[in-house]
């Protein structure tokens, strides 16, 4: 999906331009500014030389102050895209508490919430994480932390966040890591990303220590040659992920050699466009194909041999999900520069015992998130109800019941790029407008409503974690909102008011 277009009109680029100069060319610099620094202070020990330095200080005070303003922003600059992983110990993560996200939206129904969360019912912000970073990624949580990607400047960093109060526990990248479109998944001690926005064109698959004492260390990376905007899957200790232009591969999560970290691999001539975030359901794996290859592709897991492609009339860009022995994708004509490109989507069904199309739904617009399963009340009147939901680029969010019927629509009057949320019978969304709605399922009466102000795109979707929406944004930064306990509950067993939850991690407002 095409993440990368210049600024024109009213679209704005997801790629920015480095600030920093070459590495190479720093250190051939070093040596000669070193040598200008002692010459200036050994001039310095005549008092005629100190009062003429001083006065001409004094009237080019101004750009002196810019001067070591730069100064300072190139030195936090440089120990954000090329220092060493940062850890700023706060806690540990309880081995009786953990739990896998192991794929995008944390399951192949793409709640974007753990089973058994329940979601904000009011409130407001809570905390802000502000780094001067966007945040494209969405967010993945074990159940304690919450884990998420930020860019500055066509960099990247992966960051690991208290949930309670937005503390940076720790932070870590890979040499060089880029600015990054994909979104963590976790299984057990391992974290795995991706890496890379549209033009991107050596993206590598990341892998991050969890295990306690080595929290934020990176294990291991592999290059493809391509981008990787692809949400990874991990199954069965094998690591699934799209390359983009590269194709398909399959690695070992914890192989302690390099050489042998590819199972297999599909060669990107036959998987044109592969983007999608993947999920893999009973030993088969479902891919999307955008532009050039408008198809889902259904392949042998362990394997890689494809079963079956199945031909679309739109780029897939959508995340499958899977519920009751069906497969649920979206697509359409747009994407995230140009979402509106045309009022042409679908929402497509398939049997996944037969691979075969059960029905399809015309949508007002391109479906770019997932969708998003939200099962009923299981009762003796309707037992096994459930809906799906999803945004469209129009605006408009659907609640369509298991044959493909409409249940409920709403115009949000913004559109909507990322997947929805839901816990329980509740459902959240995200529009272009920073309009986070709540909304009861199925009649999508809106219970809940919070405006984030100065928005670009909302390309992250939300995540429900401890009663609260976790969510990135492009001018935000990566902000907590919802209700907050009366008491909660801090590593060590100490406690605290909600009052002091209510502050933001950094002093920036949302405005």
């Amino acid at each position: 999906m095409d993440t990368s277009s210049a600024q024109t009109g009213n679209q704005f680029a997801l790629a920015v331009i480095p600030i920093l100069p070459n590495v190479t060319l720093l250190l051939l610099l070093i040596p000669g500014l070193c040598l200008s620094l002692l010459a200036t202070v050994f001039s310095l020990r005549h008092q005629s030389t100190r009062k003429a330095v001083m006065l001409v200080l004094w009237r080019k005070k101004a750009l002196a102050l810019a001067g070591l303003a730069v100064l300072l922003g190139g030195i936090a600059s440089f120990r954000y895209f090329y220092g060493e992983e940062q850890h700023h110990p706060v806690a540990t993560r309880p081995p009786d508490s953990i739990q896998d996200w192991p794929m995008h939206r944390g399951g192949p129904l793409r709640h974007g919430s753990l089973a058994g969360e329940a979601g904000p019912s009011h409130g407001g912000l809570q905390w802000t994480f502000r780094p001067g970073d966007q945040f494209y990624a969405s967010a993945a949580t074990d159940n304690h932390f919450v884990y998420t990607v930020g860019c500055r400047n066509n960099r990247g960093r992966i960051f690991c966040l208290e949930s309670q109060t937005g503390s940076v526990v720790w932070s870590a990248a890979p040499s060089g890591y880029a600015a990054t479109f994909s979104s963590p998944v976790i299984s057990g001690n391992f974290l795995v990303v991706g890496e890379g926005l549209h033009h991107t064109q050596s993206g590598r698959v990341v892998c991050v220590d969890l295990c306690p004492g080595r929290e934020g260390t990176i294990l291991w990376t592999y290059q493809t040659n391509s981008h990787i905007e692809c949400t990874p899957v991990i199954s069965n200790d094998l690591v699934y992920v799209a390359a983009g232009d590269d194709g398909l591969y399959c690695l070992q999560l914890n192989s302690k050699y390099a050489d042998q970290r590819v199972v297999w691999h599909r060669a990107g001539k036959d998987y044109p466009d592969a983007e999608t975030s993947l999920i893999v359901h009973d030993g088969l794996l479902y891919l999307g194909l955008g532009v050039g290859g408008r198809a889902l592709c259904v392949l042998d897991a362990l394997s890689g041999r494809e079963i079956k492609r199945l031909k679309m009339p739109f780029p897939v860009f959508g995340p499958p999900s899977v519920h009751a022995g069906k497969l649920f994708v979206g697509m359409g004509q747009g994407d995230y520069v140009t979402p509106n490109q045309s009022a042409a989507g679908q929402i497509c069904c398939i049997d996944i015992n037969t691979l075969k199309v059960d029905w399809t739904y015309k949508t007002p617009g391109t479906v770019l998130g997932s969708v998003t399963v939200i099962s009923g009340t299981n009762d003796r009147k309707t037992p096994g109800t459930f809906w799906i939901a999803c945004g469209c680029s129009n605006g408009t969010l659907l609640l369509l019941n298991s044959d493909g019927e409409v249940a409920a629509q709403i115009d949000t009057k913004a559109p909507i790029l990322g997947s929805p949320a839901t816990a329980g019978n509740c459902l959240y969304i995200a529009n272009n407008a920073g309009e986070i709605m709540g909304l009861k399922a199925p009649s999508l009466e809106i219970f809940w409503q919070f405006r984030l102000k100065s928005t670009l795109r909302q390309i992250s979707s939300p995540i429900i974690h401890g009663g609260q929406l976790f969510l990135g944004t492009e001018t935000t930064g990566f902000v907590c909102l919802g209700d907050t306990a009366e008491t909660r509950v801090l590593p060590g067993g100490h406690t605290s008011s909600s009052r002091e939850f209510r502050q933001p991690f950094t002093t920036d407002k949302v405005e």
